[in-house]
C-alpha cells in the first residue's frame, strides 16, 4: 500500500469550488443527481435506524427538511484536473502523480456524482418514492397546499404509490437545497465533508475516515473483509463507524508489548496512528490474524458467551504476540482462557479492579491489567 502521499503538504492543491446553490424539487433531485454514490472514504455509511427514517418522514410531511445535499460532479472535476495536468510544466513528480491519482480516483466510481453530505436523506427519499420504504401506520400531520391536515396511514396506503395523487404530488414538489462542487481533488473531498459537517457532531473516527492517508484506506479494507466478524460483535458496526474504531483500537493494543511502556489508547494517539508508516509485513500479519479469528467464530467453535468485542481484541493480542504456530485450536483455547479471566472476580489489580473492568476500556490502567494477565497465557501449548 502506497505511502507516497505523505508529500501532500508540498503539493499545489486544487481549491474546491462549487456552482451557485440550486433549489430543486425532491422528485428531480433523484433524477438529476443519479447515478450517485457515497464514497466510503468520505461519507458516513448508511446508518439510519427505522426510528431515524420515521423522524425524517415526519419532517418531510411538514416540509421541514433542513440541510443541503452536497455533491461532487465527477465529470467536471475530472475535466478541470486534466486541464491542470496538461498545462503543468514543473518538475515536481509528486505534483504530476497527484493529478494523475486524482483522475484515477474519480474514474473508479460507477457514477456521475459523489454524495458528500445528505447520503442518508438521499437514500431515504429514493426508497420512499420507489416503494422500498414501508410507511409505519399511524396518524401524521401533513402540510398540504399550505394547510395542516391529518394523514392516516394503514395497510391500504403504507407505500408511496398507494397515497392519493394529491399527497404524492405535494411530496414530490417539496423543495430541497443542493450544492454541487465542480472543482476539487481527493484531499478536497475530505475537506468539504468536514466543512459541511462543522456544525454537526462528527465523532473522531468519522473524521479520521476522511483523512487522505494509507491508514484510512487500510481500515476501510479491513472493515469490508471482516464484515462478518464485526456483525457478530456489533448490531450495526457501520453506525458512527463503530466497527472501524474497534479495528483501530485492536491494532494499537496488539502492539503494546509486556516489556515496554504500557499506555492508554486515546483519541490523539488514534489520530496520530493514521499518519504513521504502514508496512506490507504488518498488513499481512493483521489480515492473517483476523482471518483465523473469523474462521473460528464462523465455524461456531467457541461458546456464544465467550464472544464479545474485548474478547476478540484480547485474542488478537495473544495471537499477535504468540511465538509458535497459530492454529484454530489455539485460538479456541485463547477464547476459553480469556473468558475464564473475564468471569474470575479474584483476578484484580492493586486497587481491586477486576479483569472484566479492565476489558471495558483502553486506558493505561485498563491495559496494564489486561497485559499482565494475557502475558501469562502466552505460555499455553495446544
Amino acid at each position: 500500500m502506497s505511502n507516497n502521499m505523505t508529500e501532500v503538504d508540498r503539493i499545489d492543491r486544487i481549491v474546491p469550488q462549487k456552482d451557485p446553490i440550486e433549489v430543486c424539487k425532491a422528485k428531480n433531485l433523484l433524477v438529476n443527481y443519479a447515478p450517485t454514490i457515497a464514497p466510503p472514504d468520505i461519507q458516513r455509511p448508511e446508518a439510519w435506524s427505522d426510528k431515524d427514517k420515521k423522524a425524517y418522514f415526519i419532517s418531510f410531511l411538514l416540509n421541514r427538511c433542513e440541510g443541503a445535499f452536497t455533491f461532487a460532479d465527477l465529470i467536471k472535476a475530472s475535466q478541470r484536473i486534466q486541464v491542470l495536468l496538461n498545462e503543468y510544466d514543473g518538475n515536481n513528480i509528486f505534483q504530476t502523480k497527484y493529478y494523475q491519482e486524482s483522475l484515477k480516483y474519480f474514474s473508479k466510481w460507477d457514477a456521475n456524482y459523489l454524495t458528500l453530505d445528505g447520503n442518508n436523506r438521499f437514500l431515504f427519499l429514493e426508497a420512499l418514492f420507489n416503494d422500498a420504504y414501508t410507511i409505519p401506520k399511524g396518524k401524521y400531520n401533513l402540510i398540504l397546499n399550505g394547510k395542516l391536515v391529518q394523514l392516516v396511514i394503514g395497510p391500504h396506503n403504507n407505500l408511496f404509490s398507494k397515497l392519493t395523487s394529491e399527497v404524492k404530488h405535494e411530496l414530490e414538489e417539496r423543495q430541497v437545497v443542493v450544492n454541487t462542487y465542480v472543482q476539487t481533488d481527493m484531499v478536497g473531498l475530505g475537506e468539504i465533508f468536514r466543512n459541511v459537517n462543522a456544525g454537526v457532531y462528527l465523532n473522531r473516527q468519522e473524521l479520521r475516515n476522511s483523512f487522505y492517508t494509507p491508514w484510512a484506506e487500510y481500515i476501510r479494507s479491513l472493515r469490508s473483509e471482516f464484515a462478518p466478524l464485526l456483525s457478530r460483535l456489533f448490531s450495526n458496526p457501520s453506525k458512527r463507524l463503530k466497527g472501524d474504531e474497534f479495528i483501530l483500537d485492536t491494532l494499537i493494543f496488539s502492539n503494546i508489548i509486556p516489556e515496554g511502556d504500557i499506555f492508554g489508547i486515546g483519541q490523539p494517539l488514534k489520530d496520530k496512528t493514521y499518519y504513521t508508516y504502514l508496512s506490507e509485513e504488518n498488513v499481512k500479519e493483521v489480515e492473517d490474524n483476523f482471518s483465523i479469528i473469523q474462521e473460528v467464530i464462523n465455524n461456531n467453535d467457541i461458546l456464544e458467551a465467550q464472544l464479545f468485542a474485548s474478547s476478540v481484541a484480547n485474542v488478537f493480542w495473544l495471537i499477535t504476540n504468540y511465538e509458535d504456530e497459530i492454529t484454530p485450536d489455539l485460538v479456541k483455547e485463547f477464547f476459553k482462557l480469556n473468558y475464564e479471566l473475564y468471569t474470575n472476580k479474584d483476578v484484580v489489580n492493586e486497587v481491586g479492579d477486576t479483569f472484566r473492568w479492565a476489558c471495558g476500556g483502553t486506558g493505561a490502567k485498563n491495559n496494564e491489567l489486561k497485559i499482565r494477565e494475557l502475558t501469562k497465557l502466552l505460555e499455553v501449548k495446544v
